[in-house]
């Protein structure tokens, strides 16, 4: 399969360049990274290799990525995800309108960005959409592969994700907050700082399970629940 193409809209240079080397990572290509409407314009003039356009709302120049968004529809009919710091619902309905493909909040995190893109690009991904779940904390969005997910567990004020694939998310939230907004009944709390999802038990002893060759302790407070 020939990998998608994606040009970076984004005048922060090191969070253009974090987002390039991201995707690069995840196997897409970048086209290039502009920095203003009028550099994105030209590199959409020149070429035809591009599947999706990552845009930053607030780029240099006079006009936005907003204005970007118009002409992409308008001219080039070229689907586009919106970079923003601004998560407002006012924001977001004035941004709904120009049909983005998604939003990714800033600061941004890898695997909630690879994850959306899969989802664009990926057809088997996308009729498997409903393993993927959108975990909102605060003003950040994460994108969690459900079927993917092997366990979690506390790590000081956050809770990190650990997936099959090998990919990990941190989250500044509480296990009870992650376990009350999770949508699955498959994860079950094992101990005080842990929750496994129990599809993924490969081996359950006395008072120990393991996850592949990963082991963890079950408490005696919640013993009789697993």
């Amino acid at each position: 399969m020939t990998k998608k193409n994606i040009l970076i809209v984004e005048d922060e240079v090191l969070i253009a360049m974090q987002i390039k080397d991201c995707i690069l990572t995840h196997g897409y290509e970048c086209e290039g990274i502009s920095i203003c409407f009028e550099d994105a314009i030209e590199i959409l003039n020149t070429t035809t290799n591009i599947d999706l356009v990552l845009l930053d709302i607030t780029i240099s120049g006079n006009l936005t990525g907003v204005d970007l968004a118009h002409k992409l529809n308008e001219k080039y009919q070229l689907p586009f995800i919106y970079l923003t710091s601004y998560t407002d619902a006012v924001t977001i309905h004035k941004l709904r309108a120009t049909k983005p493909v998604g939003y990714l909040p800033k600061p941004i995190n890898d695997v909630s960005l690879t994850t959306m893109l899969d989802l664009h690009f990926d057809v088997q991904v996308e009729k498997n959409r409903e393993h993927v779940f959108e975990l909102k904390i605060g003003k950040n969005i994460y994108y969690i592969q459900l079927d993917e997910l092997l366990y979690f567990k506390v790590d000081h004020v956050y809770v990190e994700f650990f997936f099959s694939d090998g990919k990990k998310i941190m989250v500044r939230a509480s296990l009870a907050t992650i376990l009350e907004l999770l949508p699955s009944n498959n994860f079950s709390r094992i101990n005080r700082s842990t929750v496994v999802n129990i599809l993924k038990v490969t081996k359950k002893m006395t008072n120990m399970i393991f996850i592949d060759e990963v082991s963890f302790k079950i408490s005696s407070m919640y013993f009789k629940n697993n």
